[in-house]
């Protein structure tokens, strides 16, 4: 009898939402060493992420304790999903997780859903957009590409050399020297070319 007047009174209680409910509070996310969310972040950088949680047992708010809480870093679909570490001790309600940001850019939102039997659904979601890398967020020089530099190097360079050989290279084939100015005169001229042309003629 006693045991089944305690079901009953658990039974009420959970009905009308005395035990078993859970809220959360005090979300917050940022990178490591800080303390405030910032605008967006950056493809690979480290996260913080952090939620109070608490129960209703006996008309009073209890840090809630569990191992399977999970949250989600979503666009679209989940690209992340890991499980909170629960707090260090019972009397903390703080769960906390570090984890890396995707390689994609994007409206991400952290989603915490957290559904069980014997405990209310929660449901908790908080924008977090990750862009990309800016130009001057690169290593202005990767040793992997120093190949590369070279090529671009060596082609400049023999494009310079190309460039002056071209202009100063003169080539003796097209250029005949200037001829001795003839002392023949015109009349000299045309009788040697008449009496060419009477030579070639017998020829034929």
């Amino acid at each position: 009898k006693i045991a089944n007047l305690r079901v009953c009174e658990e039974l009420l209680l959970w009905t009308f939402n005395r035990r078993g409910v859970l809220r959360w509070s005090n979300l917050k996310h940022f990178k490591p060493g800080e303390t405030v969310s910032p605008h967006m972040y950056r493809m690979k950088d480290d996260i913080v992420f952090s939620v109070d949680l608490h129960q209703l047992e006996n008309g009073l708010w209890h840090p809630f304790y569990a191992t399977d809480v999970q949250v989600e870093f979503v666009m679209l679909e989940p690209f992340l999903r890991f499980f909170l570490e629960p707090p260090a001790s019972r009397q903390s309600p703080t769960f906390s997780r570090v984890f890396q940001a995707p390689d994609r850019y994007g409206v991400f939102k952290f989603v915490l859903h957290y559904n069980r039997i014997g405990f209310s659904p929660l449901h908790v979601e908080s924008l977090a957009p990750v862009r990309n890398f800016k130009h001057n967020d690169f290593p202005r020089f990767l040793p992997c590409a120093l190949p590369y530099y070279g090529c671009s190097l060596l082609t400049l360079i023999g494009l310079i050399v190309f460039a002056v050989l071209f202009l100063l290279h003169r080539d003796k084939r097209f250029f005949s020297p200037p001829a001795a100015p003839s002392s023949e005169t015109p009349g000299e001229n045309i009788q040697r070319t008449q009496l060419k042309k009477k030579e070639e003629t017998k020829v034929a």
